[in-house]
């Protein structure tokens, strides 16, 4: 199959309700390793008249599957009037107070830099960045969402399993990278769904706007697939429970595309998607990195996942006929 019909398949189907009821059994999965209860939303008819929220989005594990078999998305929703110039103005400060003045300007905190050791900072031979203080740096980072109150949304996708599922030998996916885009839009969106969810229920007056990192890889799929789904075309050979899930109602607007910038809270997705990602497969060195957070996820479970997998399924089959 070439790339151009690839997108097409992909950025209509490949983000639909199937995959996100594969991700939620893995993510109920999850939160049982913290033992935390998982609600489910309610469903609001208001798609939003006052303010704007913005949902930043980054993404961690597209690399070598052999070295990162767990992909995550990771959203932070940000109250645009309340939150944004707060958080900017505390990146500010930790630079202030962790990175050295010639460093400063304009410096990025990355995730794989921080933990691993690497970059024009933390280099593992700089003594005055031990293990001790790096990981001093990712506390006060783990700790702002609960700090300014906001929410963070995960999708992830097991790339083995996923590169043998049957949604991906049924669309012939042949090569690493075209496999590599179809679990990352999985990813994203559950995350963004999970986003939408928790904007219906708790915030029912507003609306959001997208906010990704830029992977030029994936950003043309990436919008292509918001767009499907913010059209009711989405429920054309679906059944009428995926109403619950699809158009979206709160997210309006195409994704922003945004490289990670000094104060931007992309830093945020970045650090949460790396943490995630590392605790999924198995180091529970992030998983104390996590429960510092772990109240402000918008996690919840969906109606019945199964009978959303059926469903879906059929819609996919009336629509290659």
């Amino acid at each position: 199959m070439g790339f151009i019909a690839f997108q097409v398949r992909f950025a209509r189907y490949h983000a639909s309700a199937i995959k996100i009821a594969w991700n939620v059994r893995s993510w109920a999965h999850a939160t049982t390793l913290f033992g935390y209860a998982v609600k489910k939303p309610l469903s609001h008819s208001l798609n939003g008249t006052e303010a704007v929220r913005l949902a930043y989005i980054d993404e961690a594990g597209i690399s070598n599957p052999k070295q990162e078999p767990i992909l995550v998305v990771c959203g932070v929703l940000i109250h645009a009037d309340k939150n944004l110039i707060e958080i900017e103005r505390h990146f500010e400060r930790l630079v202030g107070r962790y990175i050295p003045p010639e460093f400063q300007k304009d410096f990025v905190f990355h995730a794989t830099e921080l933990f691993n050791g690497g970059g024009k900072v933390f280099d593992r031979k700089d003594e005055r960045f031990p293990l001790n203080k790096r990981l001093e740096i990712a506390e006060q980072i783990a700790a702002i969402p609960q700090k300014f109150n906001l929410r963070l949304a995960f999708g992830f996708v097991d790339r083995a399993k996923f590169s043998e599922s049957g949604v991906v030998k049924s669309s012939k996916l042949l090569n690493h990278v075209e496999q590599s885009v179809a679990a990352h839009l999985t990813a994203f969106m559950v995350a963004t769904l999970q986003v939408d969810r928790w904007m219906r229920k708790n915030a029912p007056n507003e609306v959001c706007m997208l906010v990704v990192e830029d992977n030029q890889q994936a950003r043309r799929f990436i919008s292509d697939t918001v767009r499907h789904h913010q059209n009711r075309d989405v429920l054309e050979f679906a059944d009428p429970d995926i109403s619950k899930f699809f158009p979206f109602r709160k997210i309006k607007e195409e994704p922003l595309f945004q490289a990670k910038r000094a104060r931007s809270p992309l830093q945020l997705a970045d650090f949460f998607a790396y943490v995630f990602k590392r605790h999924m497969m198995g180091d529970v060195r992030y998983s104390r990195l996590l429960r510092i957070a772990w109240n402000c996820v918008a996690a919840h479970e969906y109606d019945r996942p199964e009978e959303i997998l059926r469903q879906s399924t059929r819609s996919l089959q009336h629509q290659e006929e």
